[in-house]
């Protein structure tokens, strides 16, 4: 997935339409160094990986979130 891949060496705006048909933009990354500590309490996740979503830790709201690949609007790297 190409907006995994560049999230991981990049910090992005990526603007997209949530499923409820509003636009959303989020300034996020996977860069390791900016991602929060894995807290060691918590299990890791046994969800299955789906290509059709993109992870996404948005900085402004220091949470994570994720996209549709499908409702990318625009994709602009910072």
């Amino acid at each position: 997935m190409i907006y995994k891949e560049m999230l991981k060496e990049n910090v992005a705006k990526v603007t997209f339409t949530k499923v409820d048909g509003s636009e959303r933009v989020i300034r996020g990354t996977l860069k390791p160094e900016l991602l929060p500590q894995k807290d060691s309490n918590k299990s890791s996740s046994s969800r299955k990986s789906n290509d059709n979503i993109c992870p996404i830790f948005d900085l402004d709201k220091n949470d994570w979130r994720c996209f549709r690949v499908d409702s990318v609007k625009s994709f602009e790297v910072e």
